[in-house]
């Protein structure tokens, strides 16, 4: 895919299938439906799709849009939504969105680069902490501190809602025990050091005012 550069454009992405960090578009001609809509937003995702596209007055949109993260540290474009750390370099909090745009002519341009400013997210580490509160209060600057559990959602199980009076016979003999639950790593404490929101080892909202 050619690219196009211009003042304030980075157009260093291609679009290539031995690529890791390209995305493929497919075809039209290994489609064989057709969709009908006058949707500029679902045109956009139906050519994504590679589903051939009528229009109902002939209007159509032109250009392909669509979001992707690319670290400033490395460069590395990645279309995985959520990530924390970038998977080439591993820094964290350095995947920034970015909107890319197809033309007709396979031109791909992206938005202009975010100017980064580091006020506000220089600051002493706490030393790390050993034993078993040392799980949850030890700052993440990794992604191989996580487990691969906590780096992967899982599906949420379905609740069956039933009446208070109907009692299962699995849950009478179920055992329910008291113990505590394993702690876990402090996921919010990584994406607070990461934000750039504020100090994470501010104690201010931690003071207790004298009686």
């Amino acid at each position: 895919m050619a690219s196009q550069t211009s003042e304030g454009v980075d157009a260093s992405y291609t679009d290539d299938i031995s690529s890791v960090q390209s995305w493929t578009l497919r075809s039209l001609s290994e489609s064989s439906v057709a969709c009908v809509t006058g949707d500029f937003a679902m045109q956009n995702v139906l050519l994504q799709m590679g589903l051939r596209l009528l229009a109902p007055d002939g209007m159509q949109i032109r250009q392909l849009q669509r979001w992707i993260w690319k670290c400033h540290a490395c460069f590395t474009v990645t279309v995985e939504s959520g990530r924390i750390f970038c998977p080439k370099c591993g820094n964290g909090g350095t995947l920034r969105k970015v909107s890319v745009t197809v033309g007709e002519s396979g031109t791909v341009l992206a938005a202009r680069r975010p100017r980064i400013t580091l006020r506000g997210t220089k600051f002493s580490l706490p030393l790390p902490k050993g034993g078993r509160d040392g799980i949850a209060k030890n700052l993440i600057l990794r992604e191989d501190q996580l487990p691969s559990k906590f780096l992967k959602q899982k599906p949420k199980k379905k609740i069956d809602k039933q009446g208070d009076d109907f009692v299962m016979a699995d849950d009478i003999f179920t055992h329910h025990t008291d113990a505590k639950k394993p702690l876990q790593p402090p996921m919010r404490k990584a994406l607070a050091v990461f934000s750039g929101k504020r100090n994470p080892n501010d104690n201010h909202y931690s003071r207790r005012r004298p009686k």
